[in-house]
């Protein structure tokens, strides 16, 4: 499931399972899929891997080349292989900078509006949302599929 106001970057995977199964001596599965939450307003840089089982927090920041397989906690920078939270309590904005002069990068230095929007904090909600995702019906109709529209949107952003 991915949150509102998420922005990728190109070249990113989301993979929720290996594709192919690999099986133990007693023939049991041992490589099952699993279920991918992503919260609201995260950044997902150019070619990051998001891998099965992986629960990222809202407003976390995932660099470059990085690959997650875990849970990140909600307003933080994490980067690499494997996955580093580098910083934490920091929010971003969609403006982009790539086109900023010297001048225009000094006028940028401190954030004028409201970081409210962008911080989120509170309990801890992750099974709330694990919860709403493993009781998702097959859908048989568009009746059901409003209906679990509905309870996804009405989420508060996923902390964790």
């Amino acid at each position: 499931m991915i949150g509102k106001d998420v922005m990728f970057s190109s070249g990113c995977w989301i993979r929720n399972s290996d594709v192919h199964m690999i099986y133990d001596e007693q023939q049991e599965r041992i490589n099952e899929s699993k279920s991918i939450l992503i919260g609201d307003h995260v950044w997902v840089g150019q070619d990051v891997s998001i891998l099965k089982g992986s629960c990222i927090g809202s407003g976390a920041v995932l660099g470059l080349g990085s690959i997650v397989a875990k849970r990140v906690k909600s307003n933080s920078i994490n980067v690499g292989n494997p996955l580093k939270q580098t910083k934490e309590n920091v929010f971003w904005d969609r403006q982009s900078s790539h086109f900023f002069t010297e001048e225009k990068t000094k006028q940028h230095r401190f954030y004028e509006d409201d970081p409210s929007l962008f911080m989120f904090s509170g309990t801890n909600n992750l099974k709330q949302w694990q919860d709403i995702i493993s009781k998702k019906p097959n859908f048989v109709s568009v009746t059901e599929i409003k209906t679990f529209i509905n309870r996804i949107t009405k989420l508060e952003p996923m902390i964790i």
